[in-house]
């Protein structure tokens, strides 16, 4: 390997007589000293093959003074063996060096000890090393067993030693018998895709590990392991001589080598500790020292990991193909698996796009090694009107409408025909958006959504997804693969992504000759595909007004069925472990609400009364109360309590408060598992106190519990009822009577100081760890104000990061603020939360709308975030 030499460190000036201590002191000093040249020479640009070869080097030279100082040199028969990575002469700054000491036998008391102490030496000045003692029959025997043991071997040469001995091994270690090149090839595989089982099928992760991640330094070491194994050269030209590569392959893997080499250099650099995961804390670092520049933080981030994602897609694309061609030429059945084609089969876009049918109505594997590169070379090459001729868009749409469309579609972007074919989603490709929320790339996520929506027409039930067996039937797939295709297309153009990619798709649908009707309803399923999880999420999805509001917007139940496909769809698709059962049931909630909402319309008659006295009726019957005593107890609360609950809701509580009554108690705590039969509902009912909410809130999150609503109801005999629905803190469902029981207790504690009228409730203080991760997220706290339509109350929505006690210091927020919080619908996303709560005045009983007063709440709210969130 030819490589510029930058250092050396020169330790024939150490004098034999030399005191050890003084000679490792001297050593670590001129260690140190050509680290920090190299790493100056890497900051500055320098080839990041130059500075790996000469921290070998060093190394090597190391190595040798402590073999002679300790005088193994003397031992003709035992080789020094570099192995590994150090084998190909390449070591990071956090990198371990592996070697291997080759002996004629184990027996040799003197050898030993000569060795513990070159060893102890290395340590000593401040060298890690991955070290095996090990006979040639010993290294056979082990590397005939063990993988991994032979695959370093692959990449070994000798510092020093006797040559004939190194050349024996040399010689048996590439001896087919050892390992087959088929066999080591599966094996090899085998290791590969249990990388990609650790890393969940995806090389888009927020903190990828850039060594074992899909794509990583690791499938370019498994193309070279592969190269040596097969033609015992340990040049990566030998792939282009013998055809396995193309130039063009050979020269984007060395660029993506190359890239990912000196992000590996860099980080172990800033690290405070060895690592190759890309943790948040390092990114922004590694941003900003690569030269990334966006206009807030997050976008540089953002525009450092696309880069990163788009070179690990380039390795995990150029290692399939290997894979794939080494595949066939060891399994010979690559017509029975694979279409194979020739160039007359991209010579017409019709043409192409007809294999992709075959391919979205059959479940091929796709196409076989020669042939992928051969439409990745085309899409390159063709002219810019390749795709308008009229069959081909006609075929396009065919393809949507094919059992495996989403399958077909994911081959496309694969081989970089979607690209060329919508433009637009090259600009998606790679793109991350930095938060906890959103787990993939842009176009990784839409992928995903497509293989969901494929996913809801192959199966007839779902467990976790009720309705969707109802809501898939007449639906055309078309239509919401096309939405699904869209639906985010237009992010990181600036502006509403929703309203953009509602423009571009509709233009698309026209490209397609989709008939009018089919197009606006795409259209308009792109630029409202969030609305249904907005509404579910953060509005109250029992109040008629909300509902009434939704379904003027959907029109009809059949793009209601539409737009919860694509919404399960997509929020499935965004981060599997945000999807919970609560999130599952107000979407089903909504959906049932607006249907019947829908029904409604075709029968008045149904629709639920604002007349109070029917209301109450109409409870009294549900619960089958004494009328005279449950007329007593309601006087003391205000109408719109009776407006703005659901019955059912009314006579629980109800049945609960006259209990407390009859027993005389000063509060009331019930508890019960919530409708959807997910969350868990908490009813409170206690004398008026200026911290009772925030104390209930800081208590909750104390005992591990996730408020996701909560509804404020006041009395005129000075009474407070609060009502909260509550998941455990990991967004599941809480079970056991022992849970239910310690959440009881821990609110009864709480309380006890309202038996004595005098006493005010301090809010707990909640100490719980911050989640490493949160940490390294920068946002700014949102606040919009507005009014409700009948101006009774004030709606502030609030977008914030997240941390422990946020609710409680809201709530304290309002109460030094004179504002009564009637409501408030908790949605945490991640690392953030999108809050929206429910205010008025207590003088004048309905909204705030003084500007001053709306200027100092939104303050106030502002610092309570940043003072606690810090």
């Amino acid at each position: 390997m030819s490589a510029l030499l930058l250092t050396r460190l020169h330790l024939e000036d150490i004098k034999p007589n030399t005191p050890s201590s003084e000679i490792v002191a001297k050593i670590r000093q001129k260690w140190s000293k050509a680290c920090a040249l190299l790493d100056m020479h890497f900051w500055q640009g320098q080839n990041i093959l130059d500075l790996l070869y000469n921290r070998a080097v060093c190394l090597d030279e190391l190595l040798l003074f402590a073999w002679q100082k300790y005088q193994l040199h003397l031992h003709e028969d035992v080789c020094l063996i570099a192995v590994g990575g150090y084998g190909q002469m390449r070591i990071h700054p956090g990198s371990d060096a592996d070697i291997l000491i080759l002996i004629p036998s184990m027996q040799n008391n003197q050898l030993n000890q000569q060795i513990e102490q070159f060893v102890a030496f290395c340590w000593d000045c401040g060298i890690k090393l991955g070290l095996s003692v090990r006979t040639t029959q010993e290294c056979l025997a082990l590397a005939r067993e063990d993988i991994s043991i032979f695959t370093n071997l692959l990449t070994f040469r000798m510092l020093t030693g006797r040559t004939r001995d190194f050349n024996e091994l040399q010689t048996d270690i590439t001896d087919q018998t050892l390992w087959t090149f088929e066999r080591f090839f599966a094996a090899k595989l085998q290791e590969r895709e249990s990388r990609q089982s650790r890393y969940q099928h995806t090389e888009y992760l927020l903190e990828p590990n850039i060594k074992d991640s899909l794509g990583g330094l690791r499938d370019i070491s498994l193309i070279h392991w592969l190269m040596i194994k097969k033609y015992h050269q340990d040049d990566i030209k030998t792939l282009v001589k013998n055809q396995d590569l193309n130039e063009d392959e050979y020269d984007a893997l060395n660029k993506a080598s190359q890239f990912l080499l000196r992000i590996r250099y860099a980080l172990h650099l800033i690290a405070t500790k060895t690592t190759d995961r890309l943790y948040f804390e390092y990114q922004e670092i590694l941003a900003h020292k690569f030269g990334f520049q966006g206009k807030t933080l997050n976008k540089t981030l953002s525009l450092f990991m696309q880069a990163y994602f788009q070179n690990i897609t380039c390795v995990r694309d150029i290692t399939d193909l290997l894979c794939q061609h080494y595949k066939e030429e060891i399994t010979q059945i690559a017509d029975k698996q694979y279409i194979k084609i020739d160039e007359t089969a991209v010579n017409k876009s019709e043409y192409l796009f007809n294999l992709f049918l075959q391919v979205a109505k059959n479940k091929a594997n796709g196409f076989c090694a020669g042939s992928s590169r051969l439409i990745i070379q085309y899409m390159k090459t063709s002219p810019p009107d390749y795709f308008s001729n009229p069959q081909a868009q006609e075929m396009f749409l065919h393809i949507l409408q094919a059992d495996f469309c989403a399958t077909s579609i994911a081959l496309m972007h694969r081989l970089g025909v979607l690209q060329r074919f919508i433009p637009t989603f090259a600009s998606i490709s790679g793109q991350m958006q930095y938060d906890l929320f959103h787990l993939y790339t842009v176009d990784a996520h839409t992928l995903l959504v497509l293989h969901n929506i494929q996913f809801f027409y192959q199966h007839e039930t779902f467990e976790k997804f009720e309705l969707l067996s109802s809501c898939k039937n007449n639906k055309k797939r078309e239509i919401l693969y096309l939405s699904a295709l869209f639906h985010d297309i237009g992010k990181g153009q600036g502006g509403d992504h929703s309203k953009i990619g509602a423009t571009i798709v509709l233009q698309f649908c026209k490209h397609l000759s989709l008939n009018d009707e089919d197009s606006s309803l795409v259209s308009w399923l792109v630029s409202n595909h969030l609305l249904m999880s907005m509404t579910a999420q953060s509005k109250d999805i029992f109040d008629d007004k909300v509902i009434a509001n939704f379904v003027n917007i959907v029109k009809t139940p059949q793009r209601l069925g539409y737009l919860y496909l694509l919404t399960v769809a997509d929020i499935v698709a965004t981060n599997p472990t945000l999807w919970n059962h609560w999130r599952a049931a107000l979407l089903q909630d909504l959906y049932l609400a607006t249907i019947k909402k829908f029904e409604d319309k075709n029968h008045p008659q149904t629709t639920r009364s604002n007349n109070i006295d029917h209301i109450k009726q109409k409870i009294i019957d549900i619960g089958g109360f004494d009328a005279p005593l449950v007329e007593a107890l309601w006087q003391d609360f205000h109408d719109e309590y009776f407006t703005n609950e659901t019955l059912s809701n009314i006579a629980w509580q109800t049945n609960e408060l006259l209990k407390s009554k009859i027993e005389q108690k000063a509060f009331t705590i019930a508890l019960r598992t919530h409708q959807t039969q997910v969350g868990t509902e908490i009813l409170i009912y206690a004398t008026e106190n200026v911290n009772l909410f925030a104390s209930i809130c800081a208590t909750m999150e104390k005992v591990f519990l996730n408020i996701v609503q909560a509804r404020i109801t006041t009395t005129r005999n000075h009474y407070s009822l609060q009502s909260f629905i509550v998941l455990d803190i990991s967004g599941t469902p809480i079970t056991g009577p022992q849970r239910l029981s310690e959440i009881r207790h821990s609110l009864e504690m709480l309380l006890k100081p309202l038996t004595n009228q005098t006493s005010d409730l301090k809010i707990p203080f909640v100490s719980r760890h911050v989640p490493r991760n949160l940490k390294f997220f920068s946002m700014n706290t949102k606040i919009r104000i507005s009014a409700t339509k009948s101006k009774d109350k004030t709606i502030i929505k609030m977008d914030a990061p997240d941390f422990p006690g946020l609710l409680a210091r809201i709530g304290e927020t309002f109460v030094k603020n004179n504002v009564i919080l009637h409501s408030a619908k908790i949605n945490t996303l991640g690392n953030k939360v999108e809050d929206v709560f429910y205010i008025s005045d207590p003088n004048t009983h309905g909204a705030i709308i003084d500007p001053v007063r709306l200027h100092q709440l939104k303050a106030a709210i502002l610092e309570a975030v940043s003072k606690h969130s810090k």
